[in-house]
């Protein structure tokens, strides 16, 4: 009986099989079956012989390993899953149909080679929310149309980073997108030698477009470019590429080139972009609710302008908030560097600054509908720019405020020599490349962070700010003119000569990380010293030494910069050796405890440097400001200040 049975069960089987109602699974794969739970780790040849079978079992969140070979097969994605591949894993069709065709969420393709489809990566296309996809260490080539291809759905982020995507043939693009996507953020990723553009956006909303280290270069057909927005995009919230290069397209760098294409938001900073048979870049038809920044960027090369604001043939661009064109060069290439005209409005500031404009030819040109805040940048001649101007560096035209313009390796010097309390002026030096000073400048003179007052610089390129009198004791001080060149930070030492003079003998405990090249090195530090004003003289005399046995620190002075007393408070700065040689400068701070307000106690800093690096050697208060007061208290000897008699 048992025997029919088991007769019966094996026909009615056999049956459902013929229908194939049940699937046949080859053998080396029927161990795998119904094995598998979320983050089961599949290998490839090893569990299934192919990508597609591996796929086709997996459940959402599994992790398919595929081991290095050739794998001839155009392979759906359709879970949820992370793809890994290694060195030496190549997909490889026969120039039709897609690499990875994407029909789920939250897809990780990582270390694949993909060439020969018409499509490498593309998205199907209909669903309404692909959550998240990933795409990294993928090299996709030589492709009949596109590298990527992203169409029709909603992604939150969509991610492509350490690729290289070349030489898609025939009008190829390197990514194409029509999706809306929350964050597309490409980094580290080089699209070049595309038939078409390296990156076009067409019919598509993205929230935050983010650029980083990437490069969109060589674009093979005539007018396709590095980055373009097409006619139908629209809603880009913000637009960030920071480093990389736009360069050698057959078109222009980057174009926004019609309407409806509208942007909050357009930042570029530090991008190298050169060589492209148009404009670098050429923004038209483009209304941007937020501020356009372009800056830190090279432009060179480039067959029409550099930098295009006006819409060139297309329609009227316009800013509502800011537009800073700031800390750029441009280099020889176009007939103008930076062109702004044909406008549909600029609704806030618009400000070029801190350019180097050496391009030879025409630096900026305006047709008048907008006010341009030219000031403070370099013409490619210490007089200034032509046309409007009257000097012999690159030529500006239209409603362009250039004056005042700056030099070509102008610097700012303050003078930071010590001042007597009863007469106090601040002097800093402005000068050129020639050597020459530059008259005529405004300089603000800063004290402890805080604007004292200014003057304009003289025939000798000098300015001058008398403060009088002013009180005891060590400031901070800078210059800054209007074009924000900042001089270094000194210190001003006003001193009283009556004041008196300070001496002090004994040791310290030094504290690890005192001496920064024995981090670890602690304990007795022997000091010496003595600072004075001789009768008449505005620089102090004496001699310093200071000896850290732990830290291999022998420190010898004896020539000062300037002295201050104030209370019980002496502070003074110089030069010395160290071990015998070098140049090192020095600041010492000295407490003496039994003068009114000195706590009783003695105490002791100092603070050493290479001056030629400026890198700090010793310092027993390493992490407070210069100013601070000294806070260790010697364990042996004493300091005292000693009044004028």
């Amino acid at each position: 009986m048992k025997k029919l049975v088991y007769l019966i069960v094996l026909i009615v089987a056999f049956g459902l099989i013929i229908a194939g109602c049940i699937p046949v699974v080859p053998p080396s794969e029927q161990s795998n079956i119904g094995n598998l739970t979320k983050g089961t780790t599949i290998n490839v040849p090893v569990d299934y012989s192919t990508i597609q079978a591996a796929i086709t079992a997996a459940s959402p969140g599994d992790t398919i390993l595929v081991a290095a070979g050739t794998y001839n097969e155009n392979v759906t994605i359709d879970e949820s899953v992370i793809l890994q591949g290694g060195s030496g894993v190549t997909l490889q069709g026969s120039g039709s149909g897609s690499g990875f065709l994407i029909k789920s969420a939250d897809i990780t393709i990582d270390e694949f080679e993909i060439k020969n489809f018409a499509i490498g990566i593309r998205t199907y296309g209909g669903y309404s929310n692909f959550g998240n996809l990933t795409i990294s260490n993928v090299n996709i080539q030589k492709n009949t149309q596109n590298g990527v291809l992203i169409v029709y759905d909603i992604f939150g982020t969509v991610t492509i980073e350490d690729c290289q995507i070349t030489e898609n043939s025939q009008n190829g693009i390197g990514i194409s997108n029509a999706a809306t996507i929350g964050t597309l953020q490409i980094s580290n990723t080089q699209v070049s030698q595309n038939g078409g553009h390296g990156l076009f956006l067409a019919s598509t909303s993205i929230t935050n477009l983010l650029i980083t280290d990437s490069s969109f270069d060589g674009s093979q057909t005539n007018g396709f470019c590095g980055i373009t927005f097409g006619t139908t995009a629209s809603n880009i919230g913000v637009l960030s590429m920071t480093r990389g290069s736009l360069s050698g397209n057959k078109g222009g760098g980057l174009y926004v080139i019609q309407a409806p294409s509208q942007f909050k938001s357009i930042f570029l900073n530090g991008v190298d972009i050169y060589n492209n048979q148009e404009s670098g870049i050429m923004l038209g038809g483009n209304a941007l609710t937020g501020a356009l920044t372009v800056e830190n960027c090279i432009l060179q090369g480039n067959g029409w302008e550099h930098l295009d604001l006006s819409g060139g043939w297309f329609q009227k661009f316009s800013v509502t908030g800011n537009t800073f064109i700031t800390g750029n060069t441009f280099n020889p290439g176009p007939w103008c560097a930076l062109y702004i005209g044909n406008l549909g409005g600029f609704g806030g500031e618009v400000a070029v600054h801190k350019n180097d404009f050496v391009s030879g030819k025409w630096g900026i040109g305006s047709d008048n509908s907008v006010s341009v805040d030219a000031t403070c940048n370099w013409w490619g001649a210490d007089n200034g720019p032509g046309v409007i101007g009257s000097g012999n560096g690159d030529k500006v035209y239209g409603n362009v405020d250039y004056n005042p313009w700056i030099t070509k390796g102008s610097t700012l010097v303050y003078s930071a020599a010590p001042q007597p309390t009863t007469f106090v002026v601040l002097e800093a030096t402005l000068s050129d490349s020639t050597s020459t000073g530059i008259s005529g400048m405004d300089v603000d003179f800063y004290l402890s962070g805080n604007l004292v007052g200014n003057a304009t610089t003289g025939s000798d390129g000098v300015a001058r700010y008398n403060l009088n009198q002013y009180p005891v004791g060590v400031y901070e001080v800078y210059a800054l003119t209007i074009c924000s060149l900042n001089s270094l930070t000194e210190y001003l030492a006003v001193y009283d000569p009556s004041a008196g003079f300070v001496t002090g003998g004994g040791w310290i405990n030094s504290p690890a990380g005192a001496s920064t090249q024995y981090p670890l090195a602690e304990g007795k530090a022997s000091f010496g010293f003595v600072s004075k004003y001789q009768k008449g003289q505005s620089t102090p005399t004496g001699n310093t030494e200071f000896q850290f046995k732990a830290g291999n620190l022998n420190f010898h002075s004896d020539s000062y910069d300037w002295l201050v007393i104030a209370g019980p408070k002496a502070m003074y700065k110089g030069t010395g050796t160290i071990n015998g040689s070098g140049t090192y400068g020095f600041m010492l701070s000295a407490i003496d405890g039994q003068v009114n307000g000195g706590g009783s106690v003695d105490k002791f800093r100092i603070k050493i440097w290479d001056k030629g690096t400026d890198t700090i050697i010793y310092d027993n208060q390493i992490d407070d400001d210069d100013n601070a007061d000294p806070t260790t208290a010697i364990s042996g000897g004493q300091i005292v200040i000693h009044k004028v008699k």
